[in-house]
């Protein structure tokens, strides 16, 4: 999704990282600089393209960029639902 919204926005988004809170409930968290509201409604349109049942997806915006694990290593991805996390 992340790949697909770079393309249309010349690589707008510069960090992200997704939680899945539920089986149907995901959360992206967004570093960008550029315009919110249009990544907003690309981001929204894509999620649904891609997962055609009813899922729902919050979209944040971060000011500023997002800090790594304790690992050193960047997280893209959580899953609250398990508890775990993946790289």
């Amino acid at each position: 999704m992340i790949d697909r919204l770079n393309e249309v926005t010349d690589g707008a988004v510069l960090q992200f990282h997704f939680t899945q809170r539920s089986y149907d409930k995901f959360k992206v968290r967004l570093y960008t600089e550029d315009s919110r509201e249009e990544i907003r409604a690309i981001i929204s349109e894509i999620f649904e393209e891609d997962f055609p049942y009813d899922a729902q997806l919050e979209v944040c915006f971060e000011n500023s960029s997002m800090d790594v694990g304790i690992n050193g290593k960047y997280a893209y991805f959580s899953n609250e639902t398990s508890g775990q996390v993946e790289m």
